[in-house]
């Protein structure tokens, strides 16, 4: 017999009544581009699972400032952790490409990894890479001068992203010196000298990588 189809990922785990019980409490949702998703320290009242889209994580510092946490691409939950963190969103969340997500009731979402053990596990897992990969990014904003982290977010991008070697910046300047802890004029400034190194061809927010192995190696050197 064949399974219903489910609108998040099963892994393989869920049976067939909470596979029912996902979708009875699931809607799904068109959202523009720069539209908010969610805001800092709004109350949680559901998982959302991005189905199609780009998405931005940033945390506001102050009126004027913000940090960038993650660009996250389609079949990605976003602000997973906020499920299981006092209920309040930590950060927040906008769309930087037209959309479609799924919203599910948190409290079904809860029941069903109170019941089901292996699909816990492999939220557990979804969880603990997002910890590791921000760790590390911490770690690299530390560590690394800006030619490094740019050369990162290029191959980050590239490679885990859109999957291609030409790709359009969904960041403006200034939003990409909000993600690798910069200034706008920095930010203009090493891509203008990667693009006069040959290591990339930029035209305003397209770039094609020109050279993988010199970013590597700048992405490895910081």
């Amino acid at each position: 017999m064949k399974q219903t189809e489910c609108q998040i990922p099963t892994y393989g785990v869920l049976t067939e009544q909470q596979i029912t019980r996902i979708n009875n409490n699931s809607n799904i949702l068109k959202h523009k581009k720069n539209e908010i998703i969610f805001m800092q320290n709004r109350p949680v009242s559901h998982v959302i699972f991005l189905k199609t889209g780009l998405i931005k994580l940033y945390k506001q510092i102050d009126e004027k400032s913000d940090i960038i946490l993650d660009i996250l691409p389609a079949e990605r939950f976003i602000g997973l952790t906020s499920v299981f963190y006092e209920n309040l969103y930590p950060f927040s969340a906008s769309s930087l490409e037209e959309g479609k997500m799924i919203y599910i009731n948190s409290s079904v979402f809860k029941d069903i990894l109170t019941e089901n053990g292996k699909y816990a596990v492999q939220i557990m897992s979804i969880l603990s890479s997002r910890m590791v990969f921000l760790m590390d990014k911490m770690i690299a904003l530390t560590k690394k001068q800006i030619p490094g982290r740019i050369a990162e977010m290029l191959l980050h991008f590239s490679k885990n992203i859109y999957k291609n070697d030409v790709i359009t910046l969904p960041l403006s300047r200034h939003e990409i010196a909000d993600l690798v802890q910069s200034t706008k004029e920095t930010v203009s400034r090493t891509l203008t000298e990667f693009k006069n190194d040959r290591i990339i061809e930029l035209d305003e927010r397209k770039v094609r990588i020109k050279s993988l192995e010199l970013l590597e190696m700048l992405n490895r050197i910081g």
